[in-house]
């Protein structure tokens, strides 16, 4: 396994602790156990988390989609974002990688600025949720 994985692991492990048990209890047992064998114990990140890696913060987003959210309305609205960064970064390395600027190196990732905000849905997605609702 490789470092950069090691360390997604133990930043997602030590999230997870700083969270506390209310989440912790949410992540399958055997999920938490992949997380605490495989990590990196020497790599530590501050109480503020203030950066992590991009590997943990889609280990989180998974964990908060398929564990910890619970409101059907917010995992819509959380995969449309989810989505639209993921098109952003991608535009982003394209424009490195045309221009030469990416270098590939697996040892090295870049540490993303943790900042989180409530998405307010759009009045087309409410209607959308409306109608899923009535169908089903």
């Amino acid at each position: 396994m490789d470092n950069i994985l090691k360390n997604a692991y133990a930043e997602v492990y030590q999230i997870l602790d700083i969270l506390g048990n209310e989440y912790k209890r949410k992540v399958p047992y055997k999920l938490r156990k992949l997380f605490k064998e495989n990590q990196n114990t020497n790599h530590k990140i501050d109480k503020q988390i203030n950066n992590i890696s991009r590997t943990a913060l889609i280990i989180i987003s998974v964990l908060n989609l398929k564990y910890w959210e619970k409101d059907s309305q917010k995992i819509v609205e959380l995969r449309k974002q989810y989505n639209n960064n993921e098109i952003e970064y991608q535009q982003k390395i394209n424009v490195y990688k045309k221009d030469g600027w990416l270098k590939k190196d697996k040892e090295k990732e870049s540490t993303i600025q943790v900042s989180l905000q409530e998405v307010k849905p759009s009045i087309i997605e409410k209607i959308r949720i409306f109608f899923r609702k009535i169908f089903h």
